[in-house]
């Protein structure tokens, strides 16, 4: 397993073995404290029935997005579609990753890094979501968190 806080380590890794993943999780909270919200989009679904059985399956063949909205700490809406295996798509020169009609980018501004996510989906209940989504946070310091350990399969 590989965690990672560094910037030059979130790209995606295209050499995850078979039943491999890799995801990219934000979270947030509204400056006054009343909605937040947990989104993570998946290359490789840990979760999914379908993935855990097949035998050499491959991460680009089961991505999936997961979406939690919270008001005053209470669910507001819940979601988690896996999508078609070709639905997954890495833009290295961008800095953006999309699942459908998902979509986050990145955006390395000299002294914070922002984010912009673009939510749209309907589920089968007919509840849906469309949103944007922006955010920011200062540079970490790489020398402020300790990355590495002697084992290289996990590093954090």
């Amino acid at each position: 397993m590989n965690i990672s806080t560094k910037l030059k380590d979130e790209k995606l890794d295209t050499k995850k073995p078979s039943k491999g993943y890799e995801w990219w999780y934000f979270d947030a909270l509204s400056t006054d404290k009343q909605w937040g919200f947990v989104i993570i989009f998946y290359q490789g679904n840990p979760f999914s029935p379908e993935y855990i059985k097949a035998n050499s399956a491959l991460p680009s063949e089961f991505p999936a997005i997961s979406v939690s909205i919270y008001k005053n700490g209470k669910a507001e809406f819940y979601s988690f579609l896996e999508y078609g295996k070709d639905k997954f798509k890495w833009d290295e020169e961008e800095k953006t990753g999309s699942i459908g009609s998902n979509i986050f980018k990145r955006t390395d501004k000299v002294d914070e890094v922002e984010y912009e996510l673009l939510l749209a989906q309907t589920l089968d209940s007919d509840h849906s979501i469309n949103a944007k989504l922006k955010f920011s946070s200062s540079r970490i310091s790489d020398d402020l968190i300790e990355h590495e350990s002697i084992d290289e399969q996990h590093f954090w």
